[in-house]
């Protein structure tokens, strides 16, 4: 949504060449020859051919069912179960009223708590949304579709400005117009909005949309990315700790509520024999990779999170050995490609 409670999982790019000189990885000090080089490249490519088969090639299409085949109940629930065909492509302006409605639709809880009147936040959303696309080369905002329908959306920048920085959505966004948070020569990428319905994220179109991403972070050469999350499954669980520790939940100090927080944040669940945040939401960026830099209260308006948030930030994964144009291109390219398919985001996510 337009705040970063956009961050739930209710969510491409394309490939576009940057200029070497403004994304300049620092290099390690070891001297490498072009057959070292050379060398490195064949083993990335190795490793990435490794994410597929022949089957599941990223440019394999998927075969949409067709309702004529259906004849009967039984036929028509196999139809139903069938995968739909997931899409992604960059959005463009004629694109920013159907972006307003999905985010709407993915983030009402947050939005049905605001006291202006919906026709009015409804045209400030595709003010501002508009006015995104018009500053960020639309690279940076893909659109998520099912069947030629718009289910999901992702929107980044870059930006000079550091995950430790954060205070509030609204603040470091210039309250959604990214007036100071935009930086084209910026060496991070902050994610501003991740949307997606039902319709996307049930067959891991958020996976999609976040594949894209790292791809284009790392064909490109940036430092880290960022984003604040929502927590929001916390107030259902304050609700549940408070009455067992015989406390009133509506009547709980700002300080009580701080200790909740850090403790929801802070504790864990047993996963398949692996320690995971008990958030769900928190359990996807960690298995993306992400790390979590800290909770921040009053990070946006939305009431399952009581207004907390986390800040994520994920670095480049690419060692340095590895930092230079070729083996950063063959990579994100390839995750690019990958992203496509959520068989193949399945693989890795």
């Amino acid at each position: 949504m337009d705040n970063p409670e956009k961050f739930q999982n209710s969510e491409n790019f394309y490939d576009q060449e940057t200029s070497p000189e403004v994304f300049e990885l620092e290099t390690s000090t070891t001297e490498y020859t072009e057959t070292d080089k050379l060398a490195l490249i064949d083993e990335s490519r190795m490793v990435l051919e490794g994410l597929y088969s022949e089957e599941d090639s990223p440019n394999q299409p998927f075969t949409a069912p067709s309702p004529a085949q259906s004849t009967s109940p039984k036929d028509e629930k196999k139809e139903i179960d069938k995968p739909k065909k997931l899409t992604i492509r960059r959005a463009t302006i004629d694109d920013v009223e159907e972006l307003v409605d999905v985010d709407i639709r993915a983030f009402n809880a947050v939005y049905k708590d605001y006291d202006v009147p919906e026709d009015e936040w409804r045209a400030s959303l595709i003010e501002k949304f508009r006015g995104r696309l018009e500053k960020i080369d639309n690279d940076w905002c893909q659109v998520l579709e099912n069947h030629g329908k718009i289910v999901g959306f992702i929107m980044a920048c870059p930006t000079s400005k550091k995950p430790e920085e954060f205070t509030s959505w609204e603040e470091i966004t210039d309250n959604g117009t990214l007036e100071t948070m935009f930086d084209p020569k910026g060496k991070n990428i902050y994610v501003v909005s991740l949307s997606v319905l039902p319709e996307g994220s049930l067959s891991g179109g958020q996976n999609m949309l976040i594949a894209n991403v790292i791809g284009k972070f790392i064909k490109e050469g940036y430092d880290q990315g960022f984003f604040e999350s929502r927590l929001p499954g916390l107030r259902n669980w304050v609700k549940r700790q408070s009455k067992k520790r015989n406390q009133d939940f509506t009547s709980l100090t700002k300080e009580q509520l701080d200790d909740y927080a850090n403790e929801y944040f802070r504790t864990t669940k047993n996963i398949d024999g692996k320690e995971v945040p008990q958030d769900r939401l928190l359990r996807l960026y960690a298995s993306v990779g992400c790390e979590f830099v800290k909770l921040v209260p009053d990070a946006y308006q939305d009431g399952q999170s009581l207004n907390y948030g986390v800040m994520c930030a994920y670095k480049n994964p690419i060692p340095k050995k590895l930092a230079f144009r070729p083996i950063t291109t063959i990579v994100g390219s390839a995750l690019r490609a990958m992203s496509h398919s959520h068989k193949l985001t399945q693989k890795v996510f």
